[in-house]
């Protein structure tokens, strides 16, 4: 049988390839069946996929869609059908996973996998081939006789290591996430790494759809398998840099440990640079020497908010204030590049909540930051509780974007003033740097660019817009200083001369 898997992503490319697709293709190549997989991220439309459904003749379309892209898999799944009518479009997904009746209620779909994606799909393959009754099917959603019927949810995948590695290969537009130029500090080319499912902490705007998705703890490939994986990009694709992508990196301090010890025994460290992220309860001064032995220069966190009522009722946040500044102080000790996420705009937030987070960010002093305005997503407690008040402005799925500050209505704060809010918290972070007190890995950076991209115009970018913009408080505020003293002398001289008769 052939397999036709479309990514529902257009016009929005990142350095992030869509690894949940790469591991479907991967079982289901491995399980014998011939896989083709279309990614049309870097398409200005949908006119190159549409070409490329034509031209297949598949005899199932799967379509994988997180809730930003859920739009753009709903016109796909309508290309397919408009091209190849009598051939099945299974659709997954988190989107999916929360919103499965509705899902199921599109035309242009005949199946949908709520949870984990390979073990239903390759059974769905196996169902279409044999021309079986889809009934026991586990963590399928179906029609019959019209109406959507959904079966039983199936059981994680309790040991990632049964999953093939995944074979970036199949990804025709790998080497395009590979070049993808993107931000300070990470090395270009830079490796994404997936090796976990599942999270055992409770923050809102997550759970409990990851529960949903992987279950209630977390699993993970063994460490062995990693290290091999991290070697096959190494020397399949030459990348500079490894990136955890994984949720919480400490989620398993044993795992984590022999993942360090590995890293540095097969001398990885020496050979790129790498960077995780992690919730700021799994760290300690031990556990961050033993990453920076290990080569790692990069910690992202989510901070969230510098207020303790809305980081414990509101988001159910783990770590406390005092955590967030022991750690932010251990990784400046020990020259870790941080990232400090910060939320605002929920329905508790008031003037006082958000300047916590203003002091907050000012005092982390973290090399990376990023401010989101609240914008939860279908599967997270805070999506269901917020659309029962009627506190959410958006029902399209087009609509959601963090960065957009009116979502959601707010007692006491307009739209201007978040916006105020976002300014100062920038502010707050963008504190006047001399570039030779910038962060020293400032300077390999800025020559990978030139080295490994070749590419002098991407050095000016990335030096202009990322350097000098990020700074560009210091000139704003040396304007005012000079202007301020400029009126000082302008007074003084003044207060000088005689009065007007």
């Amino acid at each position: 049988m052939k397999i036709v898997l479309i990514y529902a992503q257009v016009n929005r490319p990142y350095f992030f390839p869509p690894m949940g697709i790469v591991y479907l293709g991967t079982h289901l190549r491995a399980k014998g069946l011939e896989v083709k997989l279309i990614d049309p991220t870097f398409d200005a439309d949908l006119r190159a996929c549409e070409e490329q459904i034509a031209a297949e003749k598949p005899d199932l379309f799967g379509l994988s869609s997180l809730t930003i892209n859920y739009n753009t898999a709903l016109q796909i799944a309508a290309l397919c059908k408009k091209h190849w009518p009598d051939c099945p479009v299974v659709i997954g997904g988190p989107h999916v996973t929360a919103l499965p009746e509705k899902t199921m209620a599109n035309p242009y779909i005949d199946y949908a996998v709520v949870g984990e994606g390979e073990n239903t799909l390759w059974e769905l393959v196996q169902g279409l081939r044999d021309k079986t009754d889809p009934a026991k099917i586990l963590g399928l959603g179906y029609k019959k006789e019209g109406q959507p019927v959904f079966n039983p949810e199936r059981p994680v995948i309790e040991n990632l290591d049964d999953l093939p590695e995944p074979d970036r290969k199949l990804l025709p537009t790998f080497t395009k996430y590979l070049g993808f130029q993107t931000s300070f500090p990470y090395f270009m080319p830079c490796g994404v790494l997936i090796v976990s499912r599942g999270c055992p902490f409770k923050c809102t705007f997550c759970q409990p759809m990851l529960r949903k998705l992987f279950g209630g703890k977390v699993h993970l490939r063994s460490p062995q398998l990693v290290i091999a994986e991290i070697e096959g990009l190494i020397g399949d694709y030459g990348v500079k840099s490894i990136y955890f992508a994984d949720d919480t990196f400490w989620a398993n301090p044993e795992w984590a440990k022999e993942v360090c010890r590995l890293i540095k025994d097969r001398g990885i460290n020496k050979k790129v640079k790498l960077l995780a992220q992690t919730n700021l309860a799994t760290l300690n001064e031990e556990r961050l020497k033993l990453m920076c032995a290990s080569g790692f220069i990069y910690l992202g966190f989510g901070v969230e908010s510098g207020n303790a009522i809305i980081l414990k009722e509101v988001f159910q946040k783990s770590h406390t204030m005092t955590q967030a500044r022991e750690i932010f102080a251990m990784c400046k000790k020990y020259s870790l590049v941080t990232s400090a996420n910060f939320i605002i705009g929920a329905p508790q937030d008031t003037h006082d909540t958000i300047e916590d987070s203003v002091k907050l960010i000012a005092e982390l002093n973290p090399d990376i930051k990023d401010v989101h305005y609240l914008t939860p997503t279908p599967g997270s407690s805070l999506y269901d509780e917020y659309l029962a008040k009627g506190y959410l402005r958006y029902s399209d799925w087009t609509d959601p974007d963090r960065y957009t500050p009116d979502l959601i209505n707010i007692s006491g704060l307009e739209k201007g003033d978040l916006i105020k809010y976002y300014r100062r918290m920038d502010e707050a972070y963008l504190q006047p740097k001399s570039l030779l007190k910038a962060h020293p890995l400032w300077f390999p950076y800025l020559w990978n660019i030139l080295t490994v991209t070749g590419s002098f115009r991407a050095f000016l970018r990335v030096f202009v817009l990322q350097y000098l913009m990020m700074n560009s408080l210091f000139f704003n505020r040396l304007g005012k200083r000079l202007l301020a003293q400029r009126e000082k002398f302008r007074k003084k001289k003044v207060k000088g001369q005689p009065c007007a008769e």
